[in-house]
């Protein structure tokens, strides 16, 4: 009966459709829309192969309509998708007798003020569109079997309860779907181990990661293809806490293309039972031989030649020493930027500032022996070892100096230690705060006794935006001032715009929390952290903002090869497994309307009927909604954690519906904060770092602003009936998303 019923089903939706009723239906909406164009309309019935294009010079409306009925595939009334798209502008979206709404002009068609820094409107279209328009290809529906394969491995299934979800759909008649989930997913038979003591390492392949991309976003390529820059991460990571079992991972990125940006790949894994690999150069051996050969000839992928740079060797402090074969952070000469020598007070510190750099060429001539215990594998690549190898602020900064000021403030002697009347203050401020944490957060601050299990992000939480309001009034004056020293300077070579900008001003600010630092906390405590801050500038003016060369993303992927090892007998074979079960899903699932890329189209939730509201839009086809996501970012209506933004011009808004034009463009309804102040003037005015109070209940009538004008998600905190205080929300979301950082 079931079968039968399967069999009689309707394919409507344009996802399950036929090609040919596909394109008769197009013709028929072409008619229907625009009678006029119609004729010079021709449709070649021959569905196209993977490397075939259409020929566009006859095709003027289809790659259009193609483009927008795809995009919305998911609606299954063609009509209301495929018709002809009226632009969103002021004037066709708003009715102008409305008494109640006006348009902000100044804001509408001026949205280039500033760069917008969560995603501009075109930038998101293009995305958008990846997955089934790129260079003119039109992509068939996806398979039952690749929308299973998706399904396995984003929900992470187990082999065995994946076998009884293949069985369940061959009893219901799809007699295509596999029996075995391992045929399904494409999973490896055979592994090509290389026996590097004390384990055994599994060279996947830089070329063999990179060639899929460079095909599927090849239209983000073209401007690039002689200057595709890659970082690098190398780390260890524990597969349990009961045992010495660990990965070691050399993980790859794309650091030059902001669509790929946060996207990460394995080109190799070691695993051993005890410890890493004895000898580092048999360890990177395989990965710098390939390496050499990459950067000589590049990558050629139909009849383009991809030429590619390393630009960041980023990992914390024990796998850089182990890389270059160096002396450990603990050791005299410790610092790998420059030559400070150490000063053992009970324990090794670097209180210096101002000490000569390290060179490339001093580093590869070994000209301080005492640094140095051999030459470096890393020696045969053609870069600029101490600009390429840089720090990480995620275990600089957070782990390391905040959370060792954290400990100073809780169980440190009286000098330094929060009292302990002040601590449950803090510790209810900070549930107070709770509730006003943006969705993008993936861990909500706890009380400061449980520091010990701090993550990195809760630390960059209280650094970045929390600490300044939390910390006021708990301690003393001068290590309140010395805290905002350390939130100031990173704040500035965190955000885009002050990075380069207010270089200097980080970099005295820096100086000046190191100097206080040794007055206050101790000269002991000038740890390797520490010393190291004051470099961060200048790795700054290298590679970007902070968060452009921190492990962040590393860390997560790092996650999800540990998650995805479920068995501990063969765990090498395993991990390698699941690696390339992802990148066959990936490589082919790029040529149909699966998008397995890192690029997140706007995901619309929580529609409005507002019957009443409705009359004043002079289209009514537009919606309306509660809640956007788009590039790892939430915004709500009716949250307040989510529904603030910071728009051209440096404006606060608060955002009262999301609206969904016909063509797919995004439009706030939103009012805005007429008076804003600022929450701090030392040891910097906070506007520049994008912290402000605002008078709550003084706001302008609604008005309409494209996205496109949005420059930072902000978070809110309200401390009086009419007072809050509004910080932009600086860093990358992306590394919010594992629940181990």
């Amino acid at each position: 009966m079931l079968q039968s019923k399967i069999q009689r089903k309707k394919r409507t939706t344009i996802s399950t459709m036929s090609t040919r009723n596909f394109k008769r239906l197009v013709s028929t909406e072409i008619s229907r829309s625009n009678p006029h164009r119609t004729s010079n309309l021709t449709i070649n019935t021959a569905w196209p192969s993977e490397s075939s294009t259409f020929n566009t010079k006859h095709l003027p409306v289809m790659t259009d309509l193609k483009k927008n009925c795809l995009l919305n595939s998911s609606n299954n009334n063609l009509n209301d998708k495929c018709n002809t798209v009226i632009p969103p502008t002021p004037s066709n979206l708003i009715n102008q007798s409305t008494n109640n709404i006006y348009v902000n002009k100044e804001i509408c068609f001026q949205p280039n003020d500033l760069p917008p820094k969560l995603y501009s409107a075109d930038s998101f279209r293009d995305n958008l569109l990846l997955s089934t328009m790129d260079t003119g290809i039109v992509k068939p529906p996806a398979t039952l079997n690749q929308k299973l394969c998706k399904l396995s491995m984003d929900y992470n299934i187990s082999h065995n309860a994946m076998n009884e979800i293949l069985s369940l759909f061959r009893s219901e008649g799809h007699s295509n779907v596999p029996k075995d989930v391992r045929t399904l997913l494409k999973t490896p038979t055979t592994h090509d181990i290389i026996n590097i003591k004390p384990g055994f390492y599994i060279h996947i392949g830089i070329e063999f990661m990179l060639r899929p991309v460079l095909k599927m976003y090849e239209h983000y390529f073209n401007a690039n293809l002689n200057n595709i820059k890659l970082g690098f991460n190398i780390d260890g990571l524990p597969i349990s806490k009961c045992s010495k079992s660990a990965f070691w991972p050399i993980l790859m990125s794309i650091t030059n293309i902001p669509i790929l940006i946060n996207k990460v790949f394995t080109v190799g894994i070691y695993h051993s039972d005890s410890k890493k690999p004895y000898d580092v150069t048999e360890f990177l051996n395989p990965f710098i031989e390939e390496m050499l050969i990459i950067l000589q000839n590049g990558i050629i992928i139909d009849k383009n030649i991809f030429r590619f740079s390393i630009s960041q060797i980023i990992c914390d402090a024990p796998a850089k020493a182990y890389i270059l074969n160096v002396k450990g952070h603990m050791a005299y000469f410790g610092c790998n930027i420059c030559i400070e020598e150490g000063d053992f007070i009970k324990g090794m510190t670097f209180p210096g500032v101002n000490a000569p750099r390290r060179t490339n060429e001093s580093f590869r001539s070994k000209t301080n022996e005492d640094y140095h215990k051999g030459p470096s594998p890393l020696e045969r690549l053609p870069i600029d070892i101490i600009s390429v190898v840089s720090l990480d602020y995620m275990h600089v900064v957070c782990l390391g100096v905040v959370k060792r000021l954290i400990k100073f403030w809780v169980n440190a002697k009286k000098m330094v230690r929060i009292p302990e009347e002040k601590l449950n203050l803090l510790d209810m401020n900070i549930e107070n705060v709770r509730k006003y944490y943006p969705s993008d957060f993936s861990r909500l601050p706890r009380s400061f006794q449980e520091f010990e299990n701090f993550k990195a992000t809760e630390l960059r939480a209280l650094l970045l935006y929390t600490g300044p309001f939390l910390l006021k009034g708990i301690f003393k004056k001068n290590q309140y001032n010395h805290f905002m020293l350390l939130h100031s300077s990173i704040r500035l070579l965190v955000a885009q715009e002050t990075h380069i900008l207010y270089n200097d001003e980080a970099t005295s600010l820096i100086k000046q929390f190191i100097s206080d630092y040794i007055i206050i906390y101790g000269p002991e405590y000038i740890s390797y952290n520490v010393h190291n801050l004051i470099h961060l500038p200048e790795c700054a003016k290298i590679h970007g903002p902070l968060d452009k060369f921190s492990v962040f993303k590393y860390e997560n992927h790092l996650q999800e090869i540990k998650k995805k090892n479920k068995k501990t007998r063969f765990p090498l074979q395993e991990a390698y497994n699941r690696i390339i079960e992802k990148h066959h899903l990936s490589s082919n699932c790029s040529a149909f309307g699966i998008d397995t890329s890192s690029a997140v189209s706007p995901v619309f939730k929580y529609e409005i009927y507002y019957d009443v509201y409705k009359q004043s839009i002079i289209n009514p086809t537009v919606k309306m909604f509660k809640q956007l996501s788009i590039n790892n970012f939430l915004l709500n209506s009716d949250k307040i954690k989510d529904q603030y933004v910071m728009i051209s011009g440096n404006k606060i808004a608060r955002i009262l519906q999301i609206i969904k034009n016909e063509d797919n463009s995004i439009t706030l309804n939103v009012c805005i904060f007429n008076n804003m102040s600022l929450f701090y003037n030392d040891p910097l005015p906070s506007n520049v770092l994008g912290l402000f109070y605002v008078n709550t209940s003084s706001v302008s009538r609604n008005i309409y602003i494209p996205f496109s004008s949005v420059l930072y998600k902000c978070f809110f905190i309200k401390i009086s009936e009419n007072k809050a205080i509004i910080m932009s929300m600086i860093h990358s979301h992306s590394s919010e998303h594992s629940s181990e950082l």
